[in-house]
C-alpha cells in the first residue's frame, strides 16, 4: 500500500451551506463546517489487492506528526471513497483535516510516507465528494 496523492480539497460555499443545512444555530455550525472545509485534504492510496482487504479504521495520522502521541489522539480517515477496485489492485481515497499534512500516515504499524501536495487531478471532484464531519 502506498500514498500516491495528497491534494488540497477546494472550498465550496454551496457545500458548506449544504453541510450546515438544518443545524441550529446555523451561523455557529456554518463557521465550524467552513473551518473543516478549509483544512480538508484528499489522500489517495493504491493497494495491491481488492479494496475489501483495507480496514479504514486502521489508518491514523498523528497530531503534529508526533507518532509518540497516544494513538487515541490521532486523526482517523474520514469519508472513504472507492476509485478503482479489482482483485489485483485498488485505488481508494479519504480525507484528513490539517493545515498542511506532512510526514507519515500510518496503517496499523506500517508507515506510509505522504508525498508533497499536488494539484487535484482533473475530474476528481466528479468521482469524490466531500462532506464535513459535524
Amino acid at each position: 500500500m502506498r500514498v500516491i496523492g495528497l491534494h488540497k480539497w477546494p472550498v465550496s460555499e454551496e457545500g458548506i451551506d449544504a453541510d450546515a443545512e438544518g443545524l441550529e444555530p446555523f451561523d455557529d455550525w456554518r463557521a465550524q463546517i467552513a473551518d473543516n472545509w478549509k483544512m480538508a485534504w484528499l489522500v489517495v492510496l493504491t493497494h495491491d489487492g481488492p479494496a475489501s482487504d483495507i480496514d479504514f479504521s486502521s489508518f491514523g495520522y498523528p497530531p503534529d506528526g508526533d507518532a509518540t502521541s497516544p494513538r487515541d489522539s490521532w486523526q482517523a480517515a474520514w469519508d472513504e471513497h472507492l476509485i478503482e477496485d479489482s482483485a489485483e489492485t485498488s485505488t481508494v481515497a479519504f480525507f484528513l483535516h490539517d493545515e498542511r499534512p506532512s510526514g507519515t500516515l500510518y496503517y496499523d504499524d506500517a508507515e506510509l510516507p505522504l508525498p508533497e501536495p499536488s494539484d487535484l487531478p482533473v475530474g476528481m471532484t466528479d468521482e469524490v465528494a466531500y462532506s464535513s464531519p459535524t
